[in-house]
């Protein structure tokens, strides 16, 4: 059965990759002076020995080129997307056959290497909260740790934005059918994976509300971050208000208050209290 599993969770990783695509710098946002354009260029031919040593399977070289480079773009969800899967596909082959030693500090621990891919993973939805590959990464994490509620979780969500996704799908099934065979005990959490399940609000969330504040994007990408928050309980509303209280528009005060929180004027709980109210 475990053999199974792991086999199941190769293909499925394999797939992953696949389905990033060959990633070259035309094809990178890259947003930056003239300077980190050029340093940017200067990265073609190391992503591309990156992408060559992955399809050979010499994940160290392709994770230590990804990792050098993120140092420089550490915002690029593509190569982020690669070496989370690169460092799920190195998990799964330590524990099926090492690979060649190499003279790289990588850890052979597959628990480890595990937490590193999910925090790749986590940080891309911090970033783009839709992205398919690191919902199906995250779901493919907390199966590794025999977390199959909160695995199902992420393959779920996928299926909410790409409802024929067959990654999500496989998975799903195949859980469901294991969990029909055998009775599953949940492991005990690393700690790295409750801090990531805290009530904390991304980034993006907060570049959301200056950019909104200083006119740059709609009403609607602003509530659409708000509605992020509600969601994952960091803001708890009561429906009864919102709906005696509907308005066509959002109070200028919220913008205003929005811009003092974005330039750190006043504190995520005081912004946070403006909208439950």
């Amino acid at each position: 059965m475990i053999k199974n599993l792991m086999y199941t969770l190769i293909a499925i990783s394999l797939i992953l990759a696949t389905s990033t695509g060959t990633v070259f710098a035309d094809d990178i946002d890259v947003k930056g002076t003239v300077h980190d354009l050029t340093i940017h260029a200067n990265w073609t031919g190391e992503l591309y020995d990156a992408k060559q040593n992955f399809m050979k399977g010499d994940y160290k070289k392709s994770i230590n080129i990804y990792g050098n480079y993120l140092e420089y773009f550490p915002n690029d969800v593509n190569i982020k997307a690669m070496k989370g899967i690169a460092l799920n596909n190195l998990r799964l082959g330590s524990t099926l056959a090492s690979q060649p030693s190499e003279n790289f500090s990588f850890p052979s621990n597959p628990v480890h290497l595990n937490k590193l891919s999910m925090l790749e993973f986590y940080e891309i939805l911090m970033l783009e909260p839709h992205n398919i590959i690191a919902l199906n990464g995250m779901g493919l994490g907390f199966g590794n740790y025999a977390e199959y509620e909160e695995s199902k979780k992420y393959f779920k969500k996928t299926l909410d934005v790409k409802p024929d996704d067959k990654i999500a799908k496989n998975y799903i099934d195949y859980i469901e059918k294991v969990e029909k065979k055998i009775i599953t005990s949940s492991t005990e959490k690393p700690e790295f994976l409750k801090q990531l399940e805290k009530k904390e609000i991304p980034g993006w969330v907060k570049n959301n509300a200056e950019w909104w504040a200083d006119e740059q994007i709609p009403d609607s990408d602003f509530i659409y971050g708000i509605e992020y928050l509600i969601q994952k309980s960091v803001i708890i509303i009561n429906t009864v208000n919102i709906n005696e209280n509907t308005s066509e528009h959002i109070p200028s005060w919220i913008k205003i208050n929005a811009g003092w929180w974005a330039k750190d004027i006043i504190s995520d709980r005081d912004f946070l209290s403006s909208i439950q109210y």
